[in-house]
């Protein structure tokens, strides 16, 4: 099962919530969420909330870097907040936490950037 959907506040910040798991089955609705809010009128930071993503694959990986490259491409940002678990791992061992400004962790054997 998967779910995605954009919120944006008051402040003009753009929230994701993606829920469940992200796949190659899906990763192209999350990339396309992640585009549609890049382009939105005033959308100069995204946040993506991973709290209830429990599965992302390298296709999701790929969704969420398009998106921060469509922000960046417009002068804005893209943040991830909330990924645990698997999600996490995955985000750490691509090197694609940094980026999203998800908190610098020493390397270890949990995280090792590019095994």
């Amino acid at each position: 099962m998967f779910e995605v959907r954009a919120d944006t506040g008051r402040d003009g910040v753009v929230v994701v919530r993606a829920v469940g798991e992200v796949d190659m089955t899906v990763s192209a609705v999350l990339e396309q969420t992640l585009l549609d809010a890049a382009h939105q009128g005033d959308a100069r930071r995204i946040v993506v909330d991973l709290e209830r993503l429990h599965f992302l694959d390298s296709s999701g990986v790929h969704a969420l870097v398009r998106g921060y490259q469509a922000v960046s491409d417009t002068g804005g940002s893209l943040t991830a907040r909330n990924a645990t678990g698997v999600v996490a791992r995955v985000l750490y061992i691509t090197g694609v936490a940094e980026a999203l400004g998800m908190p610098v962790v020493e390397e270890t054997d949990d995280y090792p950037k590019g095994a």
